[in-house]
């Protein structure tokens, strides 16, 4: 191998080719750089003092793995008279063990395979694997571009447990995502309006941009986006108004369990999830046992056609005004009631009428898309079997929305 293989193989410039040797299946050059200039101010009036011999790992040429034996040296400037140590222009970063040729190569695999793998095909340490992986996605997403956003939704998960102070706790994150293009802008440690705070930061230039911020039903997030974008709506996800009416009919059955005869209790056992499935999806044999299941009790029966009733608005109403007459009457129903479930689910929906009724007149955007999102971060934390890095799961959250395939999703697990 000579100079010119060096540079066009491995993408090493500056250095010139002083000896090879082989043995073990590896091929060892030795290199030195063609001349020194000082780093900070680029002259060439330097005294260079050998520092410390350095192993770099580079591509493989064939059967035979290649390593780069360097010197590097320590540099005095006689021109700003200031003492550096030389920069090894061929690493991704100062203190990496692999070439930026056979980096990039690395990083490319990791989309496909995992850290485990690509370890062992080309024996490089696992950690220096994920000392990789975390460097390339630090500089991708260091900055966001935010001129562009529009519509925001925020959603919190949680990920695992943390032990701080002796104490084991809950670890929650909370993301933010651009509903149009989908992109992470944003994941947060914690959850509430403090986990947001580095995010109103990055913001601050872009935020008279915002039009909508999509949400579940938290007062502390609400607060957050009026506060943040006073001329965005808030939008309450209907999905979570939906499941707010589905815990009240699951409260509901479980009273009603409670409070009848050993048999007919009996025949609810077992049935929670039939009175809240969607009537449309039910075959004929599940729509018979729904019917027989709602004669046991007159109060589940009404908590359910209420519950129908609200997914009839959602489905054919498509005027902002006609929802809200609507959904006010819908509040007096479950008000006038005389369950205690369906009381706190109208006084809830009254509360909530702005951000529920903007679902219409910001054309019916939904949180859909981050209930789906945390569904693929849960396949990846359980893909990984665990993060012990919070850091590295955040920047992995972060390129997960360009992970389209299961496949490669599942493949792409640390």
């Amino acid at each position: 191998m000579q100079t010119s293989d060096i540079y066009h193989t491995q993408g090493i410039r500056s250095f010139k080719l002083k000896s090879t040797h082989y043995g073990d299946g590896k091929c060892v050059l030795n290199i030195v750089a063609k001349e020194h200039r000082c780093p900070l101010c680029a002259s060439g009036k330097v005294s260079v003092y050998p520092e410390r011999e350095r192993e770099i790992q580079g591509q493989s040429c064939g059967a035979k793995r290649v390593y780069f034996k360097v010197w590097v040296h320590r540099i005095y400037c006689h021109k700003c008279r200031r003492q550096s140590y030389e920069q090894l222009n061929f690493l991704p970063y100062s203190k990496a063990r692999v070439t930026r040729s056979l980096a990039q190569t690395l990083i490319e695999l990791r989309r496909h395979m995992p850290l485990s793998a690509i370890s062992e095909h080309y024996h490089v340490d696992y950690d220096t694997l994920k000392a990789l992986e975390i460097n390339y996605l630090e500089k991708k997403y260091s900055r966001i571009c935010l001129k562009d956003v529009r519509v925001i939704g925020v959603d919190e998960i949680h990920v695992g447990h943390e032990w701080v102070d002796g104490k084991r706790r809950q670890k929650y994150l909370t993301i933010v995502r651009d509903l149009n293009s989908g992109k992470v802008l944003f994941v947060g440690d914690g959850k509430g309006c403090d986990a947001l705070l580095p995010f109103n930061r990055k913001m601050r230039q872009f935020r008279g941009n915002i039009k909508a911020v999509c949400m579940d039903m938290s007062n502390a997030y609400a607060k957050w986006a009026r506060e943040q974008f006073p001329q965005a709506e808030v939008v309450y996800d209907h999905f979570h108004v939906i499941k707010l009416v589905n815990d009240a009919i699951d409260d509901i059955r479980r009273s009603v369990q409670n409070d009848l005869d050993k048999d007919n209790a009996k025949y609810l056992k077992g049935k929670r999830y039939l009175p809240l499935r969607n009537q449309e999806d039910l075959n004929d044999a599940e729509k018979t046992e729904l019917a027989e299941l709602l004669v046991v009790s007159e109060k589940l029966h009404a908590a359910w056609r209420i519950k129908e009733l609200l997914r009839g608005i959602y489905e054919l109403t498509d005027d902002p005004d006609e929802a809200r007459d609507m959904l006010t009457a819908w509040a007096d129903i479950c008000l006038s009631s005389a369950s205690p479930e369906l009381e706190k689910l109208g006084r809830t929906v009254q509360r909530h009428l702005d951000g529920i009724c903007a679902y219409w007149s910001c054309g019916r955007i939904s949180n859909a898309a981050m209930e789906g999102f945390n569904n693929k971060v849960r396949h990846m934390i359980a893909q990984a079997y665990g993060f012990h890095d919070y850091e590295y799961m955040k920047l992995k959250i972060y390129e997960l929305p360009s992970m389209v395939l299961r496949k490669q999703l599942l493949s792409s697990c640390a």
